[in-house]
């Protein structure tokens, strides 16, 4: 059983397999750590001791007054690969390396593994979403942007990318590719009826182009 929230001092040799230390806010204690969860709690090192773990990335529920966290858990298939981390503190979502290099032509789509499998909560979903810097820079996007993952999906995460640029994206593997949010699902109840309700203003069932 893996705690986290430990103190300085409680910190120490968990057993023979898995070894805990203390990050900082920069997370930059190992460039090469291979399962991490969010900078201030505890990092582990699985794979030094030949074992296989999951790795959990902490996500704050914005809209619980407890200000409660969830733990979203990632399978890792490929150990070499970094695992998925926020690039700030407060940042809302991780980035997704690419499992393998490719190159993307102009107008074409591929779908590109990341390396990592995922265990969303129930009520919950996940969202892959595009990167700002590889649209602005290359014109490659998350083509079904954005990308939804449910509870019951064990499979691996991969992102359909597609190219609006002028030139081939050449990606290499590790490379940021995109970004998954987790969000908190409510319950709901479709309810059929004979009249909707009045809009709260005089919009109505104006739609494309109601405002100019």
């Amino acid at each position: 059983q893996v705690l986290l929230g430990r103190e300085d001092h409680e910190v120490g040799s968990f057993c023979d397999h898995v070894e805990f230390v203390v990050s900082d806010q920069r997370r930059d204690l190992d460039d090469h750590v291979l399962l991490g969860v969010q900078a201030g709690h505890l990092e582990i090192h699985p794979y030094q001791h030949g074992v296989t773990l999951p790795v959990g990335i902490q996500f704050l529920l914005m809209d619980d007054p407890a200000g409660r966290s969830l733990t979203v858990y990632l399978e890792a298939l490929d150990r070499a690969l970094a695992a998925p981390a926020k690039a700030r503190v407060g940042d809302a979502a991780v980035d997704l390396p690419a499992r393998e290099g490719g190159v993307i032509g102009p107008g074409q789509r591929r779908l590109v593994p990341t390396g990592f499998a995922v265990a969303v909560p129930d009520r919950v979903c996940a969202l892959v979403l595009p990167r700002s810097g590889l649209a602005l820079n290359s014109g490659v996007t998350v083509l079904n942007a954005p990308g939804l993952i449910d509870s019951g999906y064990r499979g691996e995460i991969k992102v359909v990318l597609i190219n609006h640029g002028d030139e081939d994206f050449v990606f290499e593997r590790g490379q940021r590719i995109a970004q998954l949010l987790v969000l908190p699902v409510p319950d709901l109840t479709l309810a059929l009826v004979g009249v909707l309700p009045a809009a709260p203003d005089d919009r109505g069932v104006s739609g494309f182009g109601s405002t100019g």
